[in-house]
Formats: structure tokens, sequence, C-alpha cells
């Protein structure tokens, strides 16, 4: 059986041990303890990550909602967020937000969709706003992507984006958001524009303080969308080293996590692979995934991104090598490695650019993200 230790966190809210995405949980889950805020990590987690969980570590199948844990076994993080579900109705909007975002975090997006919306609060506020935004992100993920769903996501984003009441880091948080699910959805490039246009607009007019590297970079990110649909492949370069600029700054506020900024780079690392592959330099994509692999070692996805790589150059031995370190790992993309291993000692000669890419191996858990403040 696979080591599931390395995955703890996401059944105990506190093991600080895995790959980077596993110790953010743990992150997360002391937070949430101690009742502080919670940082703006940017991985969403995929709405089929507890089914692979328990796939790939059965002695946690059972656990298809927090309160499914028997209490034994419960850390104090997880009794606490067991409690807080069933207090849902007496809690404040900005708890019930905490409650949802690690909800989110955990995989639990059947559970977030069968709450009700919360009515403690003020229901133009900020905090409400972004518990709408979950509820119905929830809602998609567990009912698939109806138009009504996505229509009512899209205008609570435009809510933020365009209510001079609230903070410039929502708005600009919401405007690249806008422009993301526009690249990822209809790729309307006139939407695309105008939200890239309205968050360069938020970006010449700081707050006071200004913006955090953080927040620069994830804008930058996912403003390369608009050249990257244009083939304007300098022009993306441009904008990910950018990205990478602010990515690589250290953030002063000790309130952040730990794990924040280690998570954005990642993020960032991966998103010049796919641009440099674009452009057709394999050479640069596959640097940019070693980087990836330096940077977070224990993540199952990160050998599996660079094997997958390796075999669209026809470097199938050292593909084989990254897919062996990847089944070694566990997790959920250890059988699809080690599948992909036996398939390059069996029948190398199968192998080829178009199956590397169209496998289900590229369509990782951890390569959608957020900008941050959202």
């Amino acid at each position: 059986m696979m080591n599931d230790s390395v995955l703890a966190a996401y059944f105990d809210l506190e093991t600080d041990q895995g790959p980077l995405h596993a110790r953010a949980v743990a992150d997360i889950g002391r937070r949430y303890l101690a009742g502080r805020l919670l940082p703006p990590y940017q991985v969403v987690t995929s709405g089929n990550f507890r089914q692979s969980l328990a796939v790939a570590f059965p002695r946690w199948a059972h656990v298809h909602d927090p309160r499914g844990l028997p209490e034994p076994s419960r850390s104090a993080a997880w009794a606490l967020l067991c409690q807080e579900l069933n207090d849902w109705d007496s809690l404040e909007d900005s708890r019930c937000l905490s409650v949802a975002k690690v909800l989110a975090r955990l995989g639990f997006w059947h559970t977030l969709a069968g709450l009700a919306p919360a009515r403690n609060g003020d229901p133009e506020s900020l905090v409400h706003v972004r518990l709408e935004i979950l509820h119905y992100t929830a809602a998609q993920v567990t009912r698939g992507m109806a138009p009504n769903l996505a229509a009512r996501t899209t205008e609570l984003l435009v809510r933020v984006a365009e209510n001079h009441r609230f903070p410039a880091n929502a708005r600009l948080s919401a405007a690249i958001n806008l422009l993301v699910k526009h690249a990822r959805s209809d790729r309307t490039m006139s939407e695309m524009l105008h939200w890239q246009n309205a968050a360069e607009r938020l970006m010449g007019d700081p707050p006071e303080g200004g913006f955090s590297a953080l927040m620069l970079s994830a804008c930058w990110r996912g403003m390369s969308f608009v050249p990257f649909f244009l083939s304007d492949h300098s022009e993306v370069r441009r904008q990910l080293d950018l990205s990478e600029h602010y990515a690589r700054l250290e953030s002063a506020d000790s309130v952040q996590g730990a794990y924040l900024h280690p998570e954005n780079l990642r993020f960032v690392l991966i998103s010049q692979s796919k641009a440099a592959e674009a452009a057709g330099d394999r050479r640069t994509a596959e640097l940019y995934l070693r980087k990836v692999v330096r940077l977070d070692p224990l993540d199952t996805a990160s050998h599996v991104l660079l094997a997958d790589n390796l075999v669209i150059s026809d470097r199938l031995a050292l593909a084989r090598r990254s897919y062996r370190t990847a089944a070694g790992l566990g997790g959920p993309y250890a059988s699809y490695a080690a599948a992909q291993m036996a398939r390059l000692s069996n029948r190398p000669a199968t192998m080829s650019q178009r199956t590397a890419k169209g496998d289900e191996g590229a369509k990782l858990l951890w390569s959608r993200s957020t900008s941050s403040a959202l």
C-alpha cells in the first residue's frame, strides 16, 4: 500500500509533510483552528480529488464529508470543522467564509454545495459576495458547468470588479479572474481585452501601500492569456517573466502562509513551461519543469508533468525514470505514472507525441488556480 502520510493533511488538517499543496493545507488548518485570517492560497482542488484519494488510499475511502471521519480520529482542527458545519446556520458570514474555504481546499465540494446560503450578515458585503461565489463554484463542480451557474458566478465577479466600495485588491483579483474565466471557457477576445484593460487601470492606480508582489505576479500570469491566444509568444514570455520576477520577491508580511509564495511560483513555472511548449521550444519547457520538480520534489504531479514532456520529446529512458519516481511517491497520479512506465517498458514504439499530450496525466489537479485575493 502506498504511504498515505504524505497527504495526511487532507484528513487531519495538521500533518505538515509531503508535497507543497499538502503542507499548505496543514497551514490552513492551523490558522483556521486559531481563528486567524486564511492566506489567499490559489490552488483550486478538483472535483474528483476526494474520489482519487479514496482509490489511492483505501483506508480513507469512506470520507465523503468531514463528519464521516470517526470522532476518535479527528484532530482539533477537523473537530472544529465538523462542529461549525453542524452550527452553520448560526455562524456569522465571516466564519462561514472560513469554513467554506477549508471545505473547498479539502475538496469537499458536495458538502459545500449542500450548505444553505449564509444569512447572518450584510448581503451587499464583500464577505457575503465571496461566500456566494464559493457556493456557485461548488454547484458548478458538483453539477457540471450549467450555463445558469456559470452566468451567476460571472455576475458576482463583475459585481466585485466594478464596485468602487470594495478594496482595490478584491476588484483587481475579480478582474483577473474574469479574464481567466473567459480564456478557459468561451475565449471571447473582446471580454478578455475588457478585463485586461480593467486590471491595467486598477494596477495603475494602486491603493496606499501598493499591491503585494503576490498579487502582481498573479495578475501578470493571468493577463498572459491575451497574447497567448493572439500567438504573440514574445509578449507571453515578457509577461510571464514579470510574473516570475514578482513571484520571487520575498514577502515581509508575517500574516501570509509559509507556502503561499512557493505555491504561486510553482504556477508561474508551469505556465512558463506551457508557453515555451506552445512556442515550439521544448527544451526550455523541460527546463522550467525541472525547476518545478526542484521546487516541489514530493509532488507526484511535478514528476508526471516532466515525464509527459520527455515522452513528447522521445526521451523515453528519462521519462521512465520520472514516471518511476512519481509512482513511488504515491497519491492520485501514482497509478497513472506506473501505467505509463509499464507502457514505455513494454511497448515504447507505440508511444507517440499525440498519446502523451492527450492522456489523463496532463490534466493535473494542481494546474488550476485563481488570482490571490478571492
